[in-house]
């Protein structure tokens, strides 16, 4: 056992085949409905009268937002107020919103990397460092491809795509076309290490519970670096069997590198590198048995280790023209890193990352497996494996704060430790079918059925979400055509695409509330409320602010997707849902 070679498990010409049947399957998935949520003309005039849309306008959108990335800042959510009537001079807070509403999407993150890219660009540095510079890269060289193609026009003035919110919208849907290409890629080394550790039938169907997971399909449809990390971390993995195979410094080298670069675009990918160290003692030496004190002084293991490091630096280059910047960031990291979660939140976290972010049928798979995997390994590669699965879940749950526990959306920061999950539940059926065939196979059928109809779904939700169907879009007419001009109107936090319709809202006086500070004052006749995934756990029911607001308020209109009897999104802000009440 100890000499098993880890190998690939059948004709490769036949599992190339395979292949292109798998990327022709799941393709459709990542491709449709990329343009969900996106900036539109439609959505310009829900929000702006024509006789509002002048020079001025633009200027004082252009110098508001300049102002607020001069203070480090791109969030839009802090210290809410009120927006009345204008009359002839537009105010820093309702710049903000119109701004948001013609040039952002319906998630609130994606913003960031184009701020991103367009300093790089001006001042040779991205000013923003959570998502690394081979990301950054990355996007910018497929909308710079895009531009050639005559698909997109890039303009340094952002007036440009203040009038033409059509023009940003194709920005917005080159560089998602990034992150689903990225997915495919993932598709690809998945199934690469799949075949090298089972037999061909379980390998797709362990590739296809990954493709097809809820997360994955979230984030091929927004422009975020997860995907493209969980490429390099899968590379790392094959290297990782490479290395148990060959224990030689190139291996090492090569798992410290790709693991590195994995961790330089997601940096709550910090545990990956342990894969190398639990490899490196999983390895035995001629009797059999590892010798711990040799293998920790061993120069090959630091050597990897090394090169994770040197990986992560040298791939993000301007971490040292700022470096305080890059560590106030790395340790904010969208709020959701900090080490001070409880072991109460064990239940909480197992919900929303394994059970929304995988699915429960593979999950149940995995589980199964685990408690079978001490009597029949399918290969020497499981038990470390399952060694540093355990110690990466460990350290991912304790590194999340309190709060993060509950949000599904954590689970894009654990996309490398689903794919492993998934490599597992193959290992189950493979086991299963040693000794029931039409066991085996019936559950794989369930299981690809069961993420099949999800992912139909999922995707549907994404096409719909477009500004003739798109829920909020529907909800910001029915308010331009049935409030009056004048009417006042409450909302949480600041007017925002990403929680709010697109309406008249200069037609009307807004009172903007933090959530703990409803009803402590005179009430607005109508109130909206909003839940997208994004930004609340709940995304069936509106969040009611306090006992107050049940009863001050009865419920007017819900705004919700047609088909949501049937599906609920949990990571996407697609047709979020939305609610508007009414004084009583």
């Amino acid at each position: 056992m100890a000499g098993e070679k880890l190998e690939m498990t059948a004709d490769p010409k036949a599992g190339s085949w395979t292949l292109w049947a798998l990327l022709i399957l799941v393709g459709p998935f990542y491709f449709l409905g990329l343009r969900w949520g996106l900036p539109s003309n439609e959505r310009r005039d829900l929000v702006l009268h024509p006789r509002q849309e002048t020079q001025d306008l633009y200027d004082s959108l252009s110098v508001a937002r300049d102002q607020l990335y001069k203070t480090g800042s791109r969030s839009l959510d802090s210290n809410p107020t009120a927006i009345h009537r204008e009359k002839e001079k537009f105010h820093e807070q309702p710049l903000h919103s119109i701004g948001s509403f013609l040039i952002r999407s319906l998630d609130g993150d994606e913003q960031a990397t184009l701020v991103a890219l367009s300093t790089l660009k001006t001042k040779r540095k991205p000013e923003f460092y959570n998502y690394g510079t081979l990301y950054l890269s990355g996007v910018g060289l497929t909308l710079l491809c895009a531009q050639q193609l005559g698909k997109i026009t890039l303009s340094p003035d952002i007036r440009f795509y203040y009038r033409n919110p059509n023009a940003m919208a194709n920005i917005y849907f080159w560089a998602r076309t990034f992150s689903a290409l990225s997915g495919l890629l993932c598709a690809i080394l998945l199934y690469r290490l799949t075949r090298r550790l089972m037999s061909p039938p379980w390998s797709l169907v362990a590739t296809l519970l990954f493709c097809l997971a809820p997360v994955n399909l979230f984030l091929t449809h927004v422009m975020k670096p997860h995907l493209l990390s969980t490429a390099f971390a899968l590379a790392g993995f094959n290297a990782c069997v490479d290395l148990m195979n060959a224990p030689n410094i190139r291996n090492y080298i090569k798992s410290g590198i790709l693991f590195g670069l994995a961790v330089g675009m997601t940096i709550n990918l910090w545990p990956l590198p342990l894969f190398i160290a639990v490899i490196h003692f999983s390895n035995t030496n001629e009797k059999g048995q590892a010798d711990l004190l040799a293998r920790s002084t061993d120069l090959k293991l630091w050597i990897g280790m090394s090169a994770s490091i040197a990986a992560y630096f040298l791939s993000n280059p301007f971490i040292l023209m700022n470096p305080h910047r890059w560590w106030r960031e790395m340790t904010f990291q969208s709020g959701a890193m900090g080490f001070t979660l409880s072991w109460r939140g064990i239940p909480s976290i197992l919900k929303s990352v394994p059970l929304r972010g995988l699915g429960l049928a593979p999950i149940g798979l995995v589980f199964l497996g685990i408690i079978i995997s001490h009597r029949k390994r399918s290969h020497r590669f499981e038990k470390p494996l399952l060694y540093f699965l355990g110690i990466y879940s460990i350290l991912f749950t304790a590194q999340l704060k309190q709060w993060a526990v509950h949000a599904p959306d954590t689970a894009r920061y654990f996309v490398p430790g689903l794919a492993l999950m998934t490599v597992i539940a193959g290992w189950t059926l493979e086991k299963i079918n040693f000794r029931s065939q039409s066991l085996a196979i019936s559950l794989a059928i369930l299981c690809v059925f069961i993420s099949l109809e999800r992912s139909v779904f999922a995707v549907m939700n994404c096409i719909d979400d477009n500004p003739r169907t798109a829920v909020n879009m529907q909800a910001g007419r029915w308010i331009n055509s049935h409030l009056k001009p004048g009417t006042r109107i409450g909302a949480l936090y600041n007017l925002l695409t990403y929680r709010h319709p697109p309406f008249h809202f200069l037609d009307y006086d807004i009172d903007l509330y933090a959530p703990q500070s409803v009803g402590s004052h005179e009430t607005p006749e109508y109130f909206i409320l909003d839940s997208n995934p994004n930004l609340y756990f709940d995304p069936t029911s509106p969040p009611i602010p306090n006992e107050k607001f049940r009863e001050t308020y009865q419920l007017e209109r819900v705004f919700v997707w047609d088909k949501a009897d049937f599906y609920t999104e949990y990571f996407s802000g697609a047709n979020y849902p939305l609610w508007i009440f009414k004084h009583r």
